[in-house]
């Protein structure tokens, strides 16, 4: 597989952002609101060569069914998960889900159990910094830089994982055609 020229990371939730690396340069923006300018936005990034994005998977667990109001937000995440899924896909550029422990544990990045969220979130504002000196990185957008380095050590240290990843989901997108 050639190295794409442009390399996205995408954290999808409404709140999220999309990262990108081009021609040795990192910039990140929050995941548009509107689907319209969702798709100008991946127009645009394909106007730049051939990309492949690193998208978190986001699934329901079923601890989630614990917290009062917390399954509406993930059916609503969910949506804005197939929405923006559809929209890659119809742009034709190329997605690799990745499960949050993935990228997390690739970055050494590991949920730390004695730590809350807000450290958890600082932690990883703190790498993807460290990461991207050149990129201000926030909460919005450290998930996609982080994404966007997973997706870039893959292609310099794994790309057989890239190439796994690719051809398991087309095996699989062939058994669920009917």
């Amino acid at each position: 597989m050639d190295k794409p020229k442009v390399i996205i990371g995408i954290d999808p939730g409404a709140s999220g952002g999309i990262a990108y690396f081009v021609n040795g340069t990192a910039k990140a923006v929050r995941m548009p609101k509107a689907v319209r300018d969702l798709q100008d936005f991946l127009r645009y990034l394909k106007s730049l060569g051939s990309c492949i994005a690193f998208m978190e998977h986001i699934q329901f667990r079923p601890q989630d069914s614990l917290t009062p109001g917390k399954q509406f937000g993930i059916v609503k995440m969910l949506g804005q998960y197939e929405r923006l899924t559809a929209t890659l896909q119809a742009n034709d550029i190329t997605v690799i889900w990745v499960y949050p422990k993935t990228w997390q544990s690739y970055l050494n990045l590991k949920v730390n159990r004695e730590e809350n969220k807000t450290e958890r979130k600082g932690r990883y504002k703190a790498a993807a910094q460290a990461y991207y000196p050149a990129v201000k990185a926030t909460l919005w957008n450290s998930d996609a830089l982080l994404l966007l380095e997973f997706g870039r050590r893959k292609f310099a240290f794994d790309i057989d994982w890239i190439t796994e990843q690719l051809s398991k989901r087309y095996r699989d997108s062939d058994k669920n055609l009917f």
